[in-house]
């Protein structure tokens, strides 16, 4: 039913993904961030070509030849081998394929899946972080392993994490009936009362900048990112990011900045589909921390985005306290893996899990 083509030239990828995109753009409106070509172009140029990775990206067309799907993929460079894994994996929290609308997703997943245990005599691993492809392989203890099963190989299924997430239509896109139906009167209080404190700094004002104002916000953003990696790592992180935030079209981008007497006090990166809204990031000035200022400016974007209209707002993968307040669903999201035995190293990760009993005995220390 699928004809899946394993391009390696990114060029060739990128004008088929353009060329699909000028002839049906409603089929793949509901495009991601992490699928989109300038995504691809600039983590491909600025990370993975320079690390010597290898490019595959996955075309599937439907029988009349239409692309119903892509996913760019690499080859990553390891010391034990190659990782067949999403292009940019490790600045990004998800790894799944772009379906376009209309598409009957489970099927066409399974056969992108099985492409992959093709592509088994290039790579020692693969591992996709965060897999949720739209609730078609239903990610969840018993029937990822019926579904995956079927695919044949040693595919394994890692711990499941929460991807929070608002529902607008529940509220019927109303602010006020969303403040009173999920958030305690005591909640509500404290969030007037925390607004009404930032308040007192000067007069607040929330925007969406232009591409000349958002590049403006680009020394802050970096100034203000504190998460996880070393120094080295996070300053080339942000640069591949804000190289993606400047090459996005205006529509497929949204950032929302919040000023105070005209200075940027928080900065919201996020990222539009239809009428759902993807956050990507999140930062602002420490000299405001005690005001709650980045919650405060979410707040305002999420209740700016419901007015609108908006369909689902969906949080950053993880169970942080500020993403559980403002969400009423969840979903589960697990990272695949591929094992398979053509060398020694893919061998033994793919048994370490069954040996991970007998090491403890060995290293347990003999009792007096």
């Amino acid at each position: 039913m699928w004809i899946i083509e394993p391009l390696h030239d990114i060029e060739a990828f990128l004008s088929t993904v353009a060329a699909a995109r000028r002839a049906t753009p409603d089929r793949h409106a509901n495009l991601r961030y992490f699928s989109h070509p300038e995504w691809t172009r600039v983590v491909w140029t600025q990370r993975e070509a320079e690390r010597g990775s290898r490019f595959i990206g996955l075309v599937a067309r439907d029988p009349a030849g239409d692309v119903a799907g892509w996913w760019p993929l690499v080859l990553s460079k390891r010391s034990f081998g190659w990782r067949l894994q999403n292009l940019g994996q490790e600045i990004c929290d998800y790894a799944e394929p772009h379906v376009a609308i209309g598409t009957d997703t489970p099927s066409l997943l399974s056969e992108m899946l099985r492409t992959v245990e093709t592509l088994a005599p290039h790579f020692t691993f693969a591992q996709f972080a965060n897999f949720q492809p739209a609730g078609s392989l239903a990610l969840t203890d018993q029937p990822v392993a019926e579904k995956l099963a079927g695919l044949g190989g040693s595919w394994r299924v890692g711990p499941a994490r929460s991807d929070l997430r608002l529902d607008a239509g529940r509220y019927g896109n109303d602010w006020q009936t969303f403040l009173a139906e999920r958030i305690s009167a005591r909640q509500r209080k404290n969030m007037r009362h925390e607004w009404n404190v930032l308040c007192r700094h000067g007069t607040i004002s929330i925007e969406r900048p232009d591409r000349a104002a958002l590049a403006a916000l680009k020394p802050a953003y970096l100034d203000w990112y504190r998460y996880g990696q070393d120094d080295a790592t996070r300053r080339q992180k942000l640069g591949i990011w804000w190289s993606v935030f400047l090459a996005m079209e205006d529509e497929a981008i949204a950032p929302s900045v919040l000023r105070v007497d005209g200075e940027p006090a928080s900065i919201v990166i996020a990222f539009p589909r239809q009428r759902d809204l993807d956050l990507f990031s999140l930062v602002f000035d420490p000299r405001f921390a005690a005001e709650s200022v980045g919650k405060l400016h979410l707040q305002r974007v999420i209740r700016n985005w419901m007015e609108m209209g908006g369909g689902t707002f969906h949080f950053l993968v993880g169970s942080e306290d500020y993403k559980a307040h403002l969400s009423n669903d969840a979903v589960k999201v697990r990272s695949l893996y591929f094992y398979h035995r053509r060398n020694i190293q893919a061998l033994l990760r793919a048994m370490k899990p069954r040996g991970e009993p007998l090491r403890k005995l060995l290293e347990a220390k003999p009792s007096n």
